[in-house]
């Protein structure tokens, strides 16, 4: 089935964010979270956090469709979601426009149930239930461990305090299956990505700001996401999640409809935080964890799916970049950096939420080598082989 998706460039971003939305054929009665993305209580001018204007527009598109709108979010882990409303601008939006809003962090949490690849269950805030739908607003950035955040990940920002670290912590193909499944329990209704600025290179906080005077809207999160992955110069197939979400029927990444700009004169070739060789692991991991599943059932199930995961297990280390900021000793959950800005391995569980946090992008990973990886991956096939030769594969 055919997608559509607006693709709106003008430099009042607010009167771009009402020709995106007015495209679409949405209908936006009822109660309506409109969810940005308030990722860190950074600098403004480094563009991390979703554009006031773009939520302001949606405040008035939701109104003039007779809805209620509501606006709320949950920053990263170690971080006070309420600092980065004041500090990113949302805050005098919202009290000028008279709309509450909800730090989904101080509410009361509930489980719900999902019917996931890898999820089974999220905690959120008792308060997303109440809502009829969500907007989901991202900002268009790089993301140094998921390639890219977009509509999508900007999802798994409804999870609560810190249950968005376990899946950080089960390591990057895992991360990716979870951002999938949390979004078939709560899809967005309507996806609208901020890209008045974007961030390349490594993103998500510490990537260089673009000026690109655009917004992508769509009732599609796959499309937006697909979309705008296009117009930053990188293959949608390449990220994990929307591949992923394409392929279990969420959205569509190939049969889309544009309305606005054509993509093909707005195109830029974002810079990516991985390098090639980086990718080239990533899709050994892939394969690896592939070649696991196929082995449900049998004696080398267990131990497969633990030689794939300890090869996708990383370490962050702080580099001569570190300008003693401390924001990694605030976003830590494990309290494993010190006040001297060191790591302790003991504590530290690998979640890399501090690599994510860095606005110097000091903090790198420590990562297996692609030799090691090959060479395991090789011993745990050859023993698969051994037993099935043997008839001692099958319980």
């Amino acid at each position: 089935m055919t997608s559509y998706v607006s693709v709106i460039k003008n430099e009042n971003i607010y009167d771009a964010t009402f020709s995106a939305v007015e495209k679409l054929d949405a209908d936006l009665n009822g109660k309506i979270l409109i969810k940005p993305n308030l990722t860190l209580d950074v600098s403004p001018h480094r563009h991390a956090c979703t554009n006031p204007e773009i939520v302001k527009a949606l405040i008035d598109i939701v109104r003039n469709h007779g809805g209620e709108p509501f606006v709320g979010e949950s920053s990263m882990v170690g971080c006070d979601t309420l600092k980065v409303y004041e500090k990113s601008g949302l805050k005098k939006v919202c009290e000028n426009r008279n709309v509450k809003f909800i730090d989904f962090n101080r509410c009361k949490p509930i489980n719900i149930p999902v019917d996931g690849d890898f999820v089974d269950e999220i905690v959120v805030a008792e308060d997303l239930k109440k809502f009829d739908k969500i907007i989901s607003v991202p900002v268009m950035k790089t993301h140094v461990i998921t390639g890219v955040t977009l509509g999508m990940k900007n999802m798994k920002g409804i999870q609560y305090k810190n249950e968005k670290i376990k899946l950080h912590e089960k390591g990057m193909k895992m991360l990716h299956v979870g951002i999938v499944d949390i979004n078939t329990v709560f899809p967005p209704y309507l996806t609208v990505i901020d890209a008045s600025y974007a961030q390349e290179g490594e993103g998500p906080v510490g990537g260089n700001a673009i000026k690109m005077d655009l917004v992508i809207a769509s009732r599609d999160v796959v499309s937006a996401d697909a979309t705008a992955r296009r117009i930053m110069g990188i293959d949608p197939y390449e990220v994990a999640h929307i591949k992923m979400a394409w392929e279990r029927g969420i959205g569509e990444i190939e049969d889309i409809k544009i309305y606005g700009e054509n993509i093909d004169k707005i195109r830029r070739k974002f810079k990516y935080p991985f390098s090639n060789l980086k990718r080239v692991k990533y899709k050994l991991f892939d394969f690896g964890m592939d070649f696991t599943a196929k082995l449900k059932g049998t004696t080398e199930e267990e131990r497969a799916y633990k030689t794939v995961m300890k090869l996708m297990k990383t370490q962050p280390y702080i580099t001569s970049k570190c300008k003693k900021c401390k924001k990694c000793i605030d976003v830590c959950p494990y309290n494993a950096i010190n006040d001297e800005i060191k790591i302790d391995y003991k504590k530290c569980r690998a979640c890399m939420i501090c690599m994510e946090a860095c606005p110097f992008h000091a903090i790198k990973s420590k990562e297996i080598s692609m030799l090691k990886a090959t060479k395991e991956i090789s011993i745990c096939m050859l023993r698969v082989a051994g037993k099935a030769i043997s008839g001692r594969l099958y319980k």
